[in-house]
């Protein structure tokens, strides 16, 4: 058993990929904008 704990996005950048567009609009959807932490449980049997 092993236990695994992080940040994603630990220094709050900007992903690009999530700017799209539509006609001559563009929209900037911000999936993962802040700092978003993780506990993660490995079990081995």
């Amino acid at each position: 058993m092993s236990w695994t704990i992080g940040v994603y996005n630990v220094t709050a950048r900007k992903n690009a990929y999530s700017i799209f567009f539509e006609g001559d609009k563009s929209y900037m959807l911000s999936v993962f904008a802040c700092p978003i932490p993780y506990i993660n449980l490995n079990l081995k049997f």
